[in-house]
């Protein structure tokens, strides 16, 4: 996401921060799971990223947060 035109992080706040709602609109047509990212807080990001890094799963076995929640509360 923060690789995209338009995109960026705010370590102070732990916030996704966008140049105008045009460079938004562009990302959801990408990945519109990310809709509610705007305006919300990622306090524990910092963490996740050291703990994480640039780890990753692929492939048919993964299951991304959006999955998970969707099919939890279905």
């Amino acid at each position: 996401m923060m690789a995209k035109s338009g995109l960026g992080w705010d370590d102070s706040r732990n916030i996704v921060t966008v140049d105008n709602d045009n460079a938004w609109d562009k990302f959801l047509k990408i990945d519109q799971s990310a809709k509610g990212m705007r305006y919300k807080s990622r306090p524990f990001f910092p963490a996740w990223r050291e703990i994480f890094g640039k780890d990753h799963t692929t492939g048919d076995c993964c299951w991304e947060p959006t999955r998970a929640a969707t099919e939890k509360t279905g």
